[in-house]
């Protein structure tokens, strides 16, 4: 894999008792067993989803989804077994997304939505300055959600998580993003999507970002029977 690939995709076709009960036989068994702890239905369209992408982001490196073994790091992050290759997953309101890459790799979405700013107090002091001094309120919000979609991907690409404090390190949200952390010796690029319209979507690389994708999927296309069969 020569550049890292974003998969995305709107989880709402499965409301349809047919694609849900399709897509729940095709996940694994440790993922029926999250979807069934979760109490909102679109709770558990999102984790299915995200594994439906998943299923396809593996055959795309050249796995059977069905054999593969994974490992798991320190915070519980998955990894494949035979480390030629790295995925991540992450999902909001009707979007599911993942990420695979030959490097580390983090990726976020978030769903843009009213908040209250002081929220962004929990971020480094100089990220929680740049965004009070946005001259509007809507721009405030604008790289709230940029920083907090940034974060979380660099987090998730480390694979500490949410046990590195959000102001442990520093985002720069420049004409070209860059990080300020003690985390390691990695150079990490960032990659940004605007496809999805409402939200904010962002991706870590340990590595080259250099021609990373976004690959926007249909759900239904994803959970065709014969797609299910193959596993």
């Amino acid at each position: 894999m020569t550049a890292p690939i974003l998969f995305a995709a709107d989880v709402t076709p499965l409301q349809d008792t047919g694609l849900y009960q399709l897509a729940y036989a095709a996940a694994s068994p440790s993922r029926r067993e999250k979807v069934d702890r979760f109490r909102f239905e679109k709770d558990k369209r999102l984790s299915l989803g995200a594994e439906a992408l998943l299923r396809h982001a593996l055959r795309s490196m050249g796995y059977s989804p069905g054999c593969t073994d994974f490992t798991y790091g320190p915070q519980n992050k998955p990894y494949l077994k035979n480390g030629s290759g790295y995925f991540n997953l992450s999902h909001a309101g009707i979007w599911a997304i993942c990420a695979v890459a030959g490097c580390e790799i983090g990726c976020d979405v978030e769903q843009l939505a009213p908040i209250d700013l002081k929220l962004a107090e929990q971020f480094h002091p100089e990220e929680c300055a740049d965004i009070y001094r946005q001259p509007t309120e809507d721009l405030q919000l604008d790289l709230f959600y940029r920083t907090w979609t940034l974060k979380e991907s660099f987090m998730k690409a480390t694979g500490l998580g949410m046990t590195l404090p959000l102001n442990a390190f520093r985002i720069l949200c420049g004409k070209t993003v860059s990080v300020i952390h003690a985390v390691d010796t990695v150079d990490y690029r960032f990659r940004e999507f605007s496809d999805l319209p409402g939200y904010s979507c962002a991706l870590c690389c340990a590595g080259s970002c250099t021609g990373a994708q976004l690959c926007i999927l249909d759900m239904k296309e994803l959970l065709l029977p014969e797609y299910a069969s193959c596993r």
